[in-house]
C-alpha cells in the first residue's frame, strides 16, 4: 500500500510537470525581428471554438495556461461526449489555430500541432503607421500662466544646434543676429538660467551660451512680463538646464571642438563637467578660442558746409581683428534635509584684442559724378591701430527655503584697460601732412546688489510675492590724448578726461496671482524704484538722474480650450544710457568720422503691449504695440562747421511701433520638419530738434523667416537643416533707411556613437547678404553706406559626451552699459 501511494505521487508530479511544460507558447516579432509588444492572440479549435487569450509581452513572448497535451479536454464537454470516437479526439489534439491582432500590423493567423508554435513574423501597416505618428505628434508649447513653455529636446532634435545660444534662436518668435537675440513683439530681452536672479547683461548671458553645450537645455520659458521678483522689466527667457540626480557619486561631461572659416580662420575648444550627488552638485564650464576677423565698409557722403556748398566724400575702410577670449565658471547648489537649497557660483572671462583699421578718404568739391569728374582737393590714408584686454568676475550666491523665502547677492568686477595709436596722412592741395595721436581708456566697475523675496500661498488660490531689492554701482572712466611732436608724445591736457559715476538704486514690489477656475488666470505686479546717478569730475560735479518710478504690469491668460489660449500682456520699462556713453570724449574713428559722447542724454520709458492667441498648441498669432518717449540710439551727423561727420546717442521726441506676426509650424511626413514666421509692423520716429533740422517718419516692413530640417537617414543618424530670411526694405532707424536683406543658412549633423557624439557642419549667410545697405537724405544730410562685412561662415564643429552628460545652464552678469 505504502509503495503504491508513493508510486502515484510520482506519478503525479511527472505529469503535472509534463503538462506545464507543455504550455502553449512562442514568440512575434516585427519582419526585421524585432520583438511585438501588446500583440493579442487567440486560441482556437481548428473548428473556430474559442479557448483561451493571451498578449505578448515586452520582449514578443507569449504563453497560454492551456496546455498541449490536454488538447480540447481543458473545454467542459458532458460525459456522453466525451466519449466520442477515438478519431476526433485524435483529430482535435493534433491541430489548433492562433489568431493574432495589433493596432500597427496586419492580422495573421497560424495552426500548430506542437506546444511550440515558434516565432510568429507580424507584418506593418504602412498606410496606418503614419497616421499614428501624427496623432502622436507633441505640442509646440504649453501656456503655463503668464509663460510659454517650450520642450527644448524635442524642439531642436535633429538641429545644428550645437551650443545654447544657437538652440534659443530656434525658439518660436526668437531671431538672433551678431550675437544678440530678439522676441517679436518685446522692447527688451532678458535671460536667465534656473530661475534664478541675476546682474548680468543679455550680452554677457550670450557670451556664456555661446560657451554651452546645446544638450545642457531642457527646457525654455518665454514670458513677456518678467515676474517682479527677479527685478527685471520687459520680456524674459528662462533657460531650465537638466539636472542629473544621482543616488550615488556621479561624473559626467561633455567635451567640443569647432572650427570656423570666414575671410579669416577662427577656433574654439570647450569642456563642461558635472558633478552630482544626492544632495550636492557640482559644475565646472571652461571654454576658449582665438581668431581673426575681417569687417570693411564703403561710404559715399555729400557734406554742406554752411557758406562753402557741397563736398563730396568717398571712403573705403578694412578692419581686421585678433581676438583671444576665455570663459570659466564654477557652480554648486546643495540641498539641505530640510528642502532649502544653497547656490552659488564663481564667474570669469577675459578678452584680449588686437585691430588695425585702415580707411582711404577722397574730398572732392561739388558733386562728383557724370561728366562733371573732379579731381579730390584732400587725400587721406588713416590708420587706427587698438589693443585692448578686459577681465570681469561675477559671484553670486541665493538660498531658497522651502517657507518661500529667498535671499542673495551678487558682486561683479569688471575692469578694462585699452589703447589706440591713430595716424592719418593727408595730401591737401599737393601739401603733404601727418598727423598722430596716442588716445588711452581705462574703465573700472564694481557693483553689489542684495535681494530678499517671500512667496506666500493662500488656501483661497491666491498666490502673493514681495520683496526687496537693493544695488549700488561705482564707474571711474579715464581717457587721454597724447599727440606727436618732435620730442615725443605730449598730452593735451584740455582734452584728459576723468570722472566717476556712483549710482543707487532701491525697490519695493508686490504681485498677485491666481487661478480663476481652469480656464482664466491673472497676475498682476506693482514695483516703485528708487534711482539716483551722481556724477563726479574735475570740472563739474552733478546728479545726472534722480527720480522715483512706479511700473505696474499685468498678466492675463484665457483657455476657450486645452488647445485654445489667449494671452494679454502689458508692462514698462526704463533704460539708461552706458557709462561711457555720457562721458564728454572723443574718438577718432578715421579721418572723415568720429565717436562723441552726450553729457546731455536723457535715460527712455517704455510702455508696451501684447495680446498672444495660441491655436491647438502649435500656431502662435500675435499683436504688439510698444510706445517710447525720448528713445536713443547713435545716429551720425555731418558738423555744419567743419568735415567731420560725427557719431553720437542721440534722444528723439519718441519711437512707435505696433504689428502682427504669425507663426505656423508643419511637418511633412516624418522626414520633413519646418516653421514659418511672418511678421509686418509699422514704425514712426519724430525728434523735432535733431542739431539744425528735425524729422517725422514713417515706415511700414514686413519679415519672413522659414526654418527647415530635414530627416536624411534615420542609421546612420544624419539631418539637413536650410533657413531663410528676408526684410523688406524700408526699416527706419533715426536719419537712416535701410535696405532690404536676405539670409541663408544650410547645415548637416551626423549623430554616432551610441548618441555620444555628433559632428556638425554649418555655413551662414551663403550669399552674404545678411546686412542691408543705409542711406540717409534727410535735409543736408546725405549719405550712402555699404557694408562689407564678411558674414559668411562655415563651421565645423564636433561633440562628445561622456557619463551620459545632462548640461547645466548658467546666469550671465548685466555688462549692457559697460564698455564703449
Amino acid at each position: 500500500m505504502k509503495r503504491f501511494f508513493i508510486y502515484s505521487l510520482f506519478t503525479l508530479f511527472a505529469q503535472g510537470g509534463f503538462l506545464h511544460a507543455q504550455q502553449i507558447h512562442g514568440k512575434v516579432t516585427d519582419t526585421t525581428g524585432r520583438p511585438v509588444d501588446g500583440v493579442a492572440i487567440i486560441l482556437q479549435t481548428i473548428d473556430s471554438t474559442y479557448i483561451e487569450a493571451a498578449i505578448t509581452d515586452t520582449s514578443g513572448v507569449f504563453c497560454f495556461k492551456q496546455s498541449f497535451a490536454a488538447g480540447l479536454s481543458g473545454i467542459s464537454q458532458p460525459a456522453a461526449a466525451q466519449s466520442s470516437s477515438l478519431a476526433d479526439t485524435k483529430r482535435a489534439e493534433e491541430a489548433y489555430r492562433l489568431l493574432f491582432q495589433h493596432l500597427l500590423y496586419l492580422p495573421s493567423r497560424k495552426e500548430i500541432t506542437s506546444a511550440d508554435a515558434g516565432v510568429i513574423r507580424l507584418t506593418e501597416k504602412a498606410n496606418e503607421l503614419g497616421e499614428v505618428t501624427v496623432r502622436g505628434e507633441r505640442p509646440q508649447v504649453s501656456v503655463e500662466g503668464n509663460k510659454l513653455s517650450y520642450d527644448v529636446p524635442q524642439l531642436v532634435k535633429n538641429k545644428t544646434a550645437t551650443n545654447a545660444y544657437e538652440v534659443l534662436k530656434e525658439l518660436p518668435g526668437i531671431t538672433g543676429q551678431d550675437g544678440t537675440l530678439e522676441l517679436i513683439g518685446a522692447n527688451r530681452l532678458y535671460v536667465i538660467l534656473n530661475g534664478q536672479l541675476t546682474t548680468l547683461s543679455l550680452g554677457q548671458v550670450i557670451d556664456l551660451l555661446k560657451s554651452m553645450p546645446a544638450s545642457r537645455v531642457q527646457k525654455a520659458e518665454i514670458m513677456y512680463n518678467a515676474p517682479a521678483k527677479y527685478n527685471l522689466k520687459g520680456a524674459l527667457i528662462n533657460v531650465v538646464l537638466n539636472k542629473p540626480v544621482s543616488q550615488t557619486p556621479a561624473l559626467q561631461g561633455e567635451v567640443g571642438v569647432d572650427y570656423g572659416q570666414a575671410h579669416y580662420a577662427n577656433g574654439e575648444v570647450r569642456a563642461n563637467v558635472l558633478y552630482s550627488s544626492p544632495n550636492l552638485q557640482l559644475d565646472v564650464l571652461v571654454n576658449g578660442g582665438k581668431g581673426r576677423f575681417f569687417s570693411g565698409e564703403e561710404m559715399l557722403a555729400r557734406h554742406t558746409l554752411a557758406g562753402q556748398g557741397i563736398t563730396e566724400i568717398h571712403q573705403l575702410g578694412r578692419s581686421r581683428k585678433y581676438i583671444h577670449q576665455g570663459t570659466a565658471r564654477l557652480g554648486m547648489e546643495y540641498k539641505l534635509p530640510n528642502n532649502d537649497k544653497l547656490s552659488a557660483a564663481y564667474y570669469f572671462t577675459g578678452h584680449n584684442s588686437r585691430g588695425m583699421q585702415s580707411a582711404q578718404t577722397s574730398y572732392t568739391d561739388g558733386i562728383n559724378e557724370g561728366e562733371n569728374k573732379k579731381e579730390p582737393f584732400d587725400m587721406s590714408n588713416s590708420r587706427l591701430k587698438s589693443h585692448g584686454r578686459s577681465t570681469l568676475h561675477n559671484v553670486r550666491f541665493q538660498y531658497d527655503g522651502h517657507a518661500g523665502w529667498s535671499v542673495g547677492g551678487d558682486y561683479t568686477y569688471y575692469y578694462t584697460p585699452s589703447d589706440q595709436l591713430f595716424s592719418d596722412a593727408r595730401t591737401q592741395h599737393d601739401i603733404d601732412t601727418l598727423s598722430t595721436m596716442l588716445n588711452n581708456m581705462r574703465q573700472k566697475i564694481s557693483r553689489v546688489a542684495f535681494f530678499i523675496n517671500h512667496t506666500h500661498n493662500f488656501l483661497t488660490g491666491w498666490t502673493l510675492t514681495y520683496g526687496v531689492h537693493a544695488g549700488y554701482t561705482y564707474s571711474k572712466n579715464y581717457m587721454d590724448y597724447l599727440y606727436e611732436r618732435e620730442n615725443g608724445y605730449v598730452p593735451d591736457a584740455d582734452a584728459t578726461e576723468t570722472n566717476t559715476q556712483k549710482e543707487y538704486n532701491g525697490n519695493v514690489f508686490a504681485e498677485v496671482s491666481r487661478n480663476f477656475g481652469k480656464r482664466f488666470s491673472a497676475t498682476a505686479a506693482l514695483k516703485g524704484e528708487y534711482f539716483k546717478s551722481d556724477y563726479d569730475s574735475p570740472d563739474e560735479r552733478r546728479t545726472l538722474w534722480e527720480d522715483w518710478t512706479l511700473y505696474p504690469t499685468v498678466s492675463l491668460s484665457y483657455r476657450f480650450s486645452p488647445k485654445h489660449i489667449m494671452q494679454l500682456n502689458v508692462n514698462s520699462d526704463k533704460t539708461y544710457p552706458s557709462y561711457w556713453t555720457i562721458s564728454p570724449q572723443k574718438t577718432p574713428i578715421n579721418s572723415y568720422s568720429v565717436g562723441e559722447g552726450n553729457p546731455t542724454l536723457k535715460p527712455y520709458r517704455s510702455y508696451e503691449g501684447q495680446l498672444v492667441y495660441i491655436l491647438r498648441q502649435k500656431y502662435i498669432l500675435l499683436g504688439f504695440a510698444e510706445y517710447t518717449p525720448d528713445y536713443f540710439t547713435q545716429l551720425p551727423y555731418q558738423s555744419d562747421t567743419e568735415l567731420k561727420n560725427v557719431f553720437r546717442f542721440e534722444n528723439m521726441d519718441y519711437k512707435l511701433e505696433y504689428g502682427l506676426a504669425l507663426i505656423v509650424p508643419f511637418r511633412v511626413g516624418t522626414w520633413w520638419n519646418s516653421r514659418v514666421t511672418l511678421r509686418g509692423w509699422r514704425m514712426r520716429e519724430k525728434c523735432d530738434q535733431f542739431h539744425s533740422m528735425s524729422y517725422d517718419r514713417k515706415a511700414n516692413v514686413g519679415l519672413i523667416l522659414m526654418n527647415n530640417t530635414f530627416n536624411l537617414s534615420s542609421r546612420p543618424n544624419v539631418n539637413l537643416t536650410v533657413d531663410g530670411q528676408y526684410v523688406t526694405k524700408g526699416a527706419i532707424q533715426g536719419v537712416y533707411d535701410l535696405g532690404s536683406m536676405y539670409k541663408v543658412g544650410a547645415g548637416l549633423k551626423w549623430i554616432f556613437a551610441k548618441d555620444r557624439a555628433s559632428l556638425t557642419l554649418y555655413a551662414s549667410d551663403i550669399f552674404r547678404t545678411g546686412i542691408p545697405d543705409a542711406r540717409i537724405d534727410q535735409g543736408t544730410q546725405w549719405t550712402r553706406l555699404w557694408k562689407l562685412n564678411d558674414e559668411r561662415l562655415v563651421k565645423l564643429s564636433f561633440t562628445w559626451k561622456f557619463g551620459s552628460y545632462k548640461e547645466k545652464k548658467h546666469e550671465k552678469i548685466d555688462t549692457s552699459r559697460f564698455g564703449k
